[in-house]
């Protein structure tokens, strides 16, 4: 069993004890702050400063409306396909109505890739052009 320092030592010692320790306390608070003073943790650090350049990219208008078309054209074709898909059901079917609604959606589709295509093929060189690509690839 560890003895109980207060029953061994009259009040008087207790005291004193007592201030030994916080005046070692004191010594080693006062000692931690006067090294870290001398090391010169006291004034701050200079700020680490970095200079970034940031290279900003933007997309040249004729490449957007090239993108805009090819959108078009894409649906276009995907109207083609659809009407296509249309037509074979209705010969499946012997509908010649179907057949000819189909037809009329696939000529539909036709004359927007007509008008769709030659624009695009355009609005790509001119931005293969502007992104200094090759313009007749």
């Amino acid at each position: 069993m560890i003895p109980n320092p207060s029953a061994d030592h009259p009040p008087r010692t207790r005291r004193r004890h007592l201030g030994v320790l916080a005046a070692v306390a004191a010594l080693i608070v006062f000692g931690m702050g006067s090294c870290t003073g001398a090391l010169g943790h006291d004034t701050p650090a200079p700020a680490a400063t970095r200079t970034v350049e940031h290279r900003v990219t933007t997309t040249p208008d004729e490449c957007l409306t090239a993108l805009t078309l090819a959108d078009n054209g894409f649906s276009a074709a995907g109207d083609g396909f659809t009407a296509a898909s249309h037509g074979f059901g209705a010969v499946r079917d012997g509908d010649l109505k179907a057949l000819d609604d189909a037809l009329a959606d696939a000529k539909a589709a036709q004359a927007d890739l007509d008008v769709t295509l030659p624009r695009y093929t355009a609005a790509r060189d001119a931005c293969r052009a502007a992104t200094d690509g090759d313009a007749g690839a």
